[in-house]
């Protein structure tokens, strides 16, 4: 919305809105120049999708309705559908043409924009993603470690992922939980790795951890539990994972600080047994591992908003608070309001769900920060959100509930 926003005063929409058509097709067709989408080209990747997802939340607001109802006609494909030159059937040959074909379909992905990609992924038939996935697996016990044609088919999944992950978690069925363990065998291999290399080696060798990372994350993150269920229940090897991703900690890369936390935040929301936390709370790397969980808090992505809250939540509900350091703590509580602040309208948003929730569990913290200059913020934001529960017809007692738990809690502490 902001974007839009700014759009309006763009000098091209301003040329545009001379022409009679329509506002919300003068803000599409300006929103296409300055994405360079081409009109009779390829769908984009998301656009359809999301823009249809979006639509359905806008009951109340006919001209966001409209709006989007002229974006997904102006984005919507009127020729040329994005053909993908390989099928899953390419993939069941020897292994000189399965390379062949990799090789065919990256070179696609790697010179094609996202135009087009989740609608081909969505529509194909033939189990591409899934031939990618068993492609890509390889026996661990042999000493050589992958083949050639199990890395090519690693990367190519990837790359098609960075395309369209929901679409492509979605079409990986039940070889999620192989990927889960595909990456966690490569993340181990690139960790042992970077402890003997230095500057560019090192620097070239993370680049390739990133990518198990990132995939990682997207599987975690979107995956239904029944798809990655096996490796989850798996104890040793979520130890190893858990082991794995903190030590890479340590190398203090933007990715790692990036990554690192947000699959921590998902293994722990997927772990029946729930003990990322005790793993995380007692590794030599922990000041580290608190500090980047800190900022992941600050900036996740949608995938690990609620599951980084929930572990906030419950590492103060186990008691593991002294895990993050004094100024993160006032940190964490200060982003926390400002969260609670900006959501307080939207009390069906279960982020605002898991906000009030870990509120309530960290102001019963006995080390509650003295600095209680934000309280009167607190208290504003969760008035607030009751204010606005109170005016709507749906049922929202049990938030309600802790949401007016923890406005006692804070006018009893102001």
């Amino acid at each position: 919305v902001e974007f839009i926003k700014a759009v309006v005063h763009d000098r091209q929409y301003e040329n545009c809105a001379k022409t009679n058509v329509s506002e919300s097709v003068q803000m599409v067709q300006c929103l296409r120049r300055v994405c360079q989408w081409p009109i009779n080209s390829s769908n984009p990747a998301n656009s359809g999708p999301h823009f249809i997802q979006i639509l359905t939340k806008c009951k109340g607001d006919p001209d966001a309705k409209q709006f989007l109802q002229a974006m997904i006609s102006q984005f919507c494909l009127v020729e040329g559908d994005l053909i993908m030159c390989i099928s899953g059937r390419d993939l069941n040959g020897d292994e000189k043409t399965v390379m062949s074909n990799l090789s065919k379909i990256l070179s696609q992905l790697e010179e094609t924009q996202t135009l087009g990609w989740e609608k081909a992924i969505r529509v194909d038939d033939t189990g591409l993603v899934k031939q990618l996935a068993v492609a890509a697996k390889f026996d661990e016990g042999k000493p050589n470690g992958p083949t050639a044609k199990a890395l090519l088919a690693f990367k190519t999944l990837y790359e098609l992922m960075k395309k369209a992950p929901k679409t492509v978690v979605r079409k990986l069925g039940n070889e999620g939980a192989g990927i889960c363990a595909l990456c966690t065998y490569h993340l181990k291999k690139h960790r042992t790795k970077l402890a003997s290399l230095h500057s560019a080696p090192r620097d070239e060798e993370m680049k390739k951890a990133e990518v198990s990372l990132d995939m990682l994350g997207e599987v975690l993150g979107r995956a239904h539990l029944r798809q990655i269920k096996p490796f989850v229940k798996d104890a040793k090897k979520m130890t190893i994972l858990t082991d794995t991703l903190c030590g890479l900690i340590q190398y203090q890369y933007t990715s790692c600080i990036r990554l690192v936390p947000k699959c921590l935040c998902l293994i722990q929301a997927a772990d029946p047994k729930k003990a990322t936390i005790d793993r995380v709370s007692k590794h030599e790397n922990a000041g580290l591992l608190a500090e980047a969980l800190a900022k992941w808090f600050l900036r996740p992505d949608k995938i690990s908003e609620v599951p980084v809250i929930k572990m906030v939540q419950e590492i103060y509900d186990c008691g593991s608070e002294d895990f993050f350091a004094s100024s993160d703590q006032k940190m964490l509580f200060q982003i926390l309001v400002q969260k609670l602040e900006e959501l307080s309208d939207f009390p069906e948003d279960p982020v605002v769900s898991a906000l009030v929730t870990c509120y309530h569990s960290m102001l019963h913290w006995e080390g509650y920060p003295t600095e209680k200059y934000y309280n009167e913020e607190g208290i504003g934001a969760v008035e607030q959100l009751l204010t606005e529960i109170g005016s709507r017809s749906e049922d929202y007692a049990t938030l309600k509930a802790k949401a007016t738990a923890v406005l006692t809690t804070l006018e009893k502490q102001s």
